[in-house]
């Protein structure tokens, strides 16, 4: 068995088209506690997930255009179709200068395009996405973009499941179905967050026969998906969450609170201050501010 703490990670997407592929990517192998693969980002988001159906990872790729309002008469209608659409869509958000339309949304949004829901667009194999419109106006961004965050989580079952609450964030969590935690990757052993307080003992007491159990019923042919039935809520998970700064805002206030979990609260106030950080580009703590370990 083993113990760690409590900790959270801000993720800063890499520039260009495959940097959002990369963070795509990053995102989805949260699920299997994984960081490998011979496939890179793209291929594995074109060969892996989009043939699967497997939409939610692609959230986790930020996407900033900049379309141009002095466009020609050759493009007029696109421009003005791409801006009715950004302009409805209720996972982007748009700003405007008077000169430009400055739109930030995800990579989903891109694939989904025109079709009519998600169902659609997979089954149609993504036909009506906006990859081409995506290439063109493509921009890094601009002090103009809405601006989103990814921050990753490691905290407890149960704490992660409450950040889960949060819907208007995207969030993916470490799958206890598809991670075999008899695995060798996994060094054959569970891994929880270590308690604190007086009950501290009788929780690591208990966890090891949790541990023992899960492992033996594994031993005895049981799948993942069913073994984890045994699975205490103190077993350490990872979330990864992005979302636009109105919503992690809301988040901050809802849970950076005397009535939210004490845990929620210390982790929600670090997410808060590691977001600020990247308004502020300092530190307080004197330490990498992309890292805080509770």
């Amino acid at each position: 068995m083993k113990l760690v703490n409590n900790s959270v990670t801000y993720y800063q997407q890499e520039p260009g088209i495959d940097g959002m592929y990369k963070a795509i990517q990053k995102a989805a192998w949260v699920c299997y506690q994984t960081e490998k693969s011979k496939l890179t980002p793209r291929e594995f988001t074109e060969k892996i997930l989009l043939p699967k159906g497997h939409s939610r990872p692609l959230e986790f790729g930020t996407v900033y255009l900049t379309i141009p309002f002095n466009f020609t008469d050759q493009h007029r209608e696109l421009t003005a179709r791409l801006t009715a659409f950004f302009n409805n869509n209720p996972y982007t958000r748009c700003a405007t200068d008077g000169k430009n339309l400055y739109v930030t949304t995800n990579f989903r949004v891109i694939m989904e395009g025109f079709s009519k829901d998600a169902e659609t667009a997979i089954r149609t194999g993504y036909k009506d996405n906006l990859i081409d419109d995506m290439s063109i106006y493509w921009s890094e961004p601009t002090p103009h973009h809405p601006k989103r965050h990814m921050l990753f989580i490691t905290a407890t079952r149960g704490i992660c499941d409450e950040f889960k609450t949060h819907t208007t964030i995207s969030s993916l969590m470490e799958s206890t179905r598809l991670c075999n935690y008899a695995a060798g990757k996994f060094g054959s052993e569970l891994t929880f967050i270590r308690p604190t307080g007086a009950s501290a003992d009788k929780k690591i007491k208990a966890y090891e026969r949790d541990e023992k159990d899960y492992l033996d019923m594994l031993a005895d042919g049981l799948l993942p998906q069913d073994a984890r039935d045994v699975l205490p809520l103190g077993v350490k998970a990872e979330i990864v969450m992005c979302g636009f700064e109105t919503d992690w805002d809301n988040l901050f206030f809802r849970r950076i609170s005397t009535e939210a979990h004490p845990v929620i609260d210390e982790i929600s106030t670090i997410c808060k201050l590691l977001i600020q950080n990247t308004h502020q580009k300092k530190n307080p703590y004197g330490v990498d501010p992309s890292v805080f370990i509770l």
